[in-house]
């Protein structure tokens, strides 16, 4: 390999890595901002935090998606306003939203895995499936969590039956909002 060969895959490398980096701020302010459209609701409120975290998945792959979503509640444990009103520290991942939280990185993950496969806007009703799919998978387990705190008859009535239909809402704009974005996301992610 020659030595313009080499500079000029480090300055792909680079431009790479910062565009990753882009993505990564621009995702956490994303989530920063659904967290702040919030529904009060008791124990746990309706936020856009979902539809953040499966765009982020859908748009970005399973790889860059996760870790997004894992640098946002980064941000949130080291106490910055990030979460849902505002909220940060360490009290959102001991109380009832902590499942929810926890489950945000694998949903991301989940939607962007499916993205990678097809399940993008160029195919909306597939695109609303991952959405749909991720949204699910982040009531289970956030649900899961509430039940161990309150039981599991009451985790459902106030942790995931409300949310039900919020969840095929969001997934319904956010394979709309794929649609007109609509582009491949390779097998790579991002």
């Amino acid at each position: 390999m020659d030595h313009s060969t080499a500079r000029s895959l480090s300055e792909l490398t680079r431009s790479a890595t910062l565009r990753r980096l882009a993505a990564i701020v621009a995702g956490t302010v994303l989530l920063t901002i659904a967290s702040r459209i919030v529904v009060p609701m008791v124990p746990v409120p309706i936020t856009l935090q979902t539809l953040a975290v499966t765009l982020i998945g859908a748009l970005y792959g399973w790889r860059l998606g996760a870790v997004t979503v894992i640098a946002w509640l980064a941000q949130g444990a080291a106490g910055l306003p990030v979460f849902q009103s505002g909220t940060g520290g360490i009290a959102p991942f001991l109380g009832p939203t902590a499942g929810y939280l926890l489950a945000f990185p694998i949903v991301a993950a989940f939607t962007g895995w499916l993205a990678q496969r097809g399940w993008t806007g160029q195919r909306t009703g597939l695109a609303f499936a991952a959405m749909l799919a991720g949204n699910l998978l982040c009531l289970a387990i956030g649900g899961a969590w509430l039940a161990v705190m309150i039981g599991a008859k009451q985790a459902f009535l106030h942790g995931v039956a409300p949310f039900i239909i919020g969840g095929v809402l969001k997934s319904a704009v956010g394979a709309g909002i794929l649609r007109l974005v609509a582009r491949p996301v390779s097998r790579e992610g991002l």
